[in-house]
């Protein structure tokens, strides 16, 4: 064998054991993040698929599995206290929305959900936990789970249409332009006093929350809100907080299964969206 040949085999062999080395010592949780970003993750057939590590720690009476989206459901607050699913460009890209078709989800107990009479002539919007739209380009059934009053709870029109419907419009022009993320959002209540509407006194909440995890090339980072359920000319940064500061109003407890340490510099992050999300390089 010539010797130049030799030379060639030598380092390509330097070169592939130093990757499969690489490979096996890599931290876990990198490989792991790094692939359901690259697309083996929220599997249609596998409802669990729509949460990141770990389903989150509650009060929810229930966790229910759908297509595009997973909740946790309280029986007492007869709404949603968090609902994680995941988002991918082709998904958001896709066709128009086939209309709003909103049901109620006779799966639960008798008297522990919303009924379409509830919000009739109310003064609040069915606002959409996991949104409709990021729900468009998977099927007809993922769309028409997406309007199950379980997956909604009673917002103002003018927070609904005005500084929620900005920050979804932003999420999802991340996601369309720069690439997927896992999304987590739910209601805040801030005491036990609370208005309600309808006859069976659903609550209205005092604040939303909504997080956004990236898992982009390895990397973990994290985008969350806490915005009030009123109208609001404020900037979407006057709103953004730590994961902690959403655990320590909410009493949930998200992402457990991360490792402690990935848990810890998750969840402390504070990071502004601006004008456009921008990747931000937090390789932990």
């Amino acid at each position: 064998m010539p010797e130049s040949k030799k030379y060639f085999l030598a380092i390509f062999t330097v070169v592939i054991a130093t990757i499969t080395f690489w490979g096996c010592f890599q931290p876990s949780y990198i490989r792991r993040v790094n692939l359901i970003h690259l697309g083996s993750g929220a599997k249609d057939t596998d409802g669990i698929e729509n949460i990141f590590w770990g389903i989150p720690e509650s009060d929810a009476d229930t966790v229910i599995n759908r297509i595009g989206y997973s909740l946790g459901y309280s029986y007492k607050l007869k709404l949603a206290v968090w609902v994680s699913y995941y988002s991918r460009q082709e998904w958001v890209k896709s066709r128009q929305l086939t209309g709003r078709h909103w049901s109620e989800d006779t799966s639960l107990p008798q008297g522990t959900y919303a009924t379409l009479d509830d919000y009739y002539k109310s003064g609040y919007d069915r606002g959409h936990l996991a949104m409709q739209a990021d729900m468009r380009g998977r099927s007809g059934e993922c769309e028409r789970e997406a309007c199950l009053l379980s997956n909604v709870a009673p917002q103002k029109p003018e927070f609904n249409r005005g500084i929620w419907n900005i920050l979804e419009e932003k999420i999802r022009d991340y996601v369309e332009e720069d690439g997927d993320c896992w999304i987590v959002d739910g209601p805040v209540f801030y005491s036990d006093e609370y208005e309600t509407i309808g006859d069976n006194k659903i609550p209205v909440p005092d604040a939303f929350y909504k997080i956004v995890i990236d898992t982009a090339d390895g990397n973990v980072f994290a985008y969350s809100f806490i915005i009030p359920n009123k109208d609001s000319d404020l900037p979407l940064d006057s709103f953004a907080v730590s994961i902690d500061s959403i655990e320590f109003v909410t009493d949930i407890d998200f992402f457990n299964e991360l490792p402690d340490n990935v848990e810890k510099e998750l969840e402390s992050q504070k990071n502004l969206i601006g004008n456009k999300i921008v990747r931000m390089d937090n390789n932990l």
